[in-house]
């Protein structure tokens, strides 16, 4: 008995990551209107978030912060300033909404999370969320044609 190589034309399947958020409703809205405006297909509102995480990640110089001396990082602190008002949000729905990530975006968000936890030991706030709704708060302001 022979086993035979799957045919080539198999579309490969996109590995995501569904996470349950709470975000600020009228935030949330805008996001649907925005979402429904500029994206085509299922998930749409997953799609804009996935483009808001890939460029809040590539544009917020992380891989510039000096992990083993992060005291006098003005990276960092900017970095930790957005989380810190992504915690602060206000008036967040009753209701979460689930988002699926994808995987490579959702590693590096874990991989952002450990270093910070690392370097700073007594922040008490919630890392993934945080950065996720200003990153929605930011793309919401942006034109995507122009930042993709």
């Amino acid at each position: 008995m022979f086993i035979e190589r799957p045919p080539e034309n198999i579309k490969k399947k996109v590995v995501n990551k569904k996470i349950t958020l709470r975000i600020p409703e009228k935030l949330w809205s805008s996001i649907q209107n925005k979402a429904k405006k500029e994206y085509t297909g299922k998930g749409k509102q997953s799609q804009l978030v996935n483009d808001a995480l890939r460029h809040f990640l590539k544009n917020s110089a992380i891989d510039d912060i000096d992990w083993d001396n992060p005291a006098d990082n003005y990276i960092l602190i900017n970095l930790l300033t957005q989380i810190k008002l992504g915690s602060k949000m206000k008036d967040a729905g009753p209701n979460p909404v689930q988002i699926n990530i994808d995987l490579h975006v959702y590693e590096s968000l874990l991989d952002l999370e450990l270093k910070i936890k690392n370097t700073r030991k007594l922040m008490d706030t919630h890392i993934k969320p945080s950065i996720i709704r200003i990153c929605l708060s930011q793309w919401m302001y942006a034109d995507r044609s122009v930042l993709s």
